[in-house]
């Protein structure tokens, strides 16, 4: 897609890298307060904000559908991140990465300046999705389609997963950008994602080379058959590993799952823990603010509430990827189980085959494809068990910062 970021939106109000503001709101949008940023880069006075609906700042380059998403998600009592330009008092603008979170009767929503490349892309999104709003003459759930399609067309597979990659990367760039470094305990859960997909791939592999060598017991059967008498012995290593094989398939499919389930719990605790560091951050700024207009206090309250809710929310995160690496972890123990038996009636089989006349040469083949099974599942099971325990350590490390 192209980066053209050349619209026209006039000049930029004041608003630094450095500082993040609040608003909050009642449950139809109507605003009860905010912190000293938010009027200053709005450039309304306070009388002219409280008890006045929040698009009052609305730009007119943001979309219908990109609100129609908002609202639908915060009512559902769910948090949302979102890029939003809005236009100040004087008809300057500014561009906020908006993460919005219901609280009580009402919302609180946290702006930082967003500062990495994804803004580039969405001024381009949003571009797109107001063009066709006019000349398709859009109904705001209709525009929310638009945009939902153009993100997907750029390899997001739903909004969460475009607001997680989003948010992590504005935090990531800002961190860099004041302290010269990535959030660690971010860098860490962008590890433990990694980790969690390789184990999903190698699970997923594990199980395609299962499936290709399922049927070698079946076929070792019917050559063990031709032998007669003499091949009794192996058709009945051959029922055996058969019989192993079956086993192996069920813990193989539930190891799947589980690898899936591992990577998602991962994916999706990235935007809960994003959201908390910036919650706690704003609670800790806005206790030496000092306002007339506001009541500090009052509002340092919602604010506390919405950070030990994300705190809550990020504990019940890593609490299900603990259980689902637990989970993981008796599943391999399982797998590795049968890949020893499996191995040890392999060994007797060979030992067969060495005694038989007819048909031996098959039956070496068989059973040299039943060896290169052995050896990718051995294989696999290695590199499975050194992502897994790396995910158990990260999980421990992420838990402890979290809960300093």
């Amino acid at each position: 897609m192209s980066t053209n970021t050349d619209h026209n939106f006039g000049p930029e109000s004041s608003f630094l890298v450095s500082e993040l503001f609040f608003s909050r709101t009642d449950k139809k949008g109507w605003i009860l307060s905010g912190n000293e940023v938010f009027q200053r880069v709005s450039k309304y006075d306070w009388s002219e904000l409280i008890d006045r609906p929040h698009n009052l700042i609305r730009h007119p380059f943001m979309p219908k559908g990109v609100f129609h998403l908002l609202w639908e998600t915060i009512l559902e009592g769910k948090p949302i991140g979102a890029y939003v330009i809005n236009k100040a008092k004087d008809g300057s603008h500014y561009w906020v990465f908006a993460l919005v979170a219901p609280l009580d009767d009402g919302f609180l929503s946290i702006r930082l300046k967003p500062t990495s490349e994804i803004l580039n892309h969405v001024k381009n999104v949003y571009s797109e999705v107001l063009k066709q709003e006019k000349q398709k003459s859009l109904k705001p759930k209709e525009s929310q389609e638009v945009l939902l399609g153009i993100l997907k067309k750029l390899g997001f597979e739903s909004y969460e997963d475009f607001m997680t990659t989003s948010l992590i990367a504005e935090v990531q760039k800002r961190e860099n950008s004041l302290r010269g470094q990535e959030n660690p305990i971010l860098e860490k859960l962008t590890r433990a994602l990694k980790h969690g997909i390789n184990l999903e791939k190698t699970t997923e592999e594990t199980f395609e080379h299962y499936k290709v060598s399922q049927h070698i017991p079946l076929n070792l059967e019917v050559q063990a058959n031709k032998g007669g008498d003499e091949g009794a012995p192996i058709s009945v290593v051959a029922h055996q590993y058969e019989n192993l094989s079956n086993e192996l398939n069920r813990e193989l499919s539930q190891f799947q799952s589980a690898g899936q389930v591992v990577q998602e719990s991962i994916r999706g605790s990235q935007f809960l823990l994003a959201s908390f560091l910036l919650q706690s951050e704003m609670h800790k700024e806005f206790i030496i603010e000092n306002s007339d207009h506001i009541n500090v206090q009052e509002e340092l309250k919602h604010l506390k509430c919405v950070a030990d809710q994300g705190r809550s929310k990020v504990q019940e995160a890593l609490d299900q990827i603990k259980s689902q690496l637990q989970l993981f972890i008796r599943v391999e123990n399982r797998v590795r189980d049968l890949a020893t038996a499996l191995e040890m009636v392999r060994v007797t089989g060979k030992i067969e085959v060495s005694k038989v006349t007819k048909n031996k040469k098959d039956l070496e083949v068989l059973l040299e494809s039943l060896l290169g099974f052995r050896e990718k599942l051995q294989a696999a099971l290695k590199e499975i068990h050194t992502n897994g325990m790396d995910l158990i350590n990260l999980h421990s490390e992420i838990d402890r910062a979290v809960n300093l």
